[in-house]
C-alpha cells in the first residue's frame, strides 16, 4: 500500500443540509451552487512536502488547521 498526500479545498452548497452530503453523480456534473464540489486539488510528492505546506498553511492561518481524513 502507497501512501499519497494532498491538499482539496472542497465549497459547500449554500442549500447544505446538517447529515446530507449534497453531491452529482461524476465529477464532470459538479455544480458548486448544489453540491459539494473539489475548487483546488494539489498533490504533494511525499511527506516532507505536505508537512511543509500545511506547516505553511497553518501559519498564515493563526496557528488553526482543519484536518479531514
Amino acid at each position: 500500500m502507497t501512501t499519497s498526500f494532498a491538499r482539496v479545498d472542497v465549497t459547500v452548497p449554500k442549500n447544505h443540509q446538517v447529515g446530507a452530503i449534497e453531491r452529482a453523480k461524476g465529477s464532470a456534473n459538479s455544480n458548486p451552487a448544489k453540491d459539494f464540489t473539489a475548487k483546488d486539488v494539489t498533490f504533494y510528492e511525499g511527506a516532507p512536502q505536505f508537512a511543509k505546506a500545511v506547516g505553511a498553511d497553518i501559519a498564515m492561518r493563526g496557528d488553526r488547521a482543519l484536518v479531514f481524513v
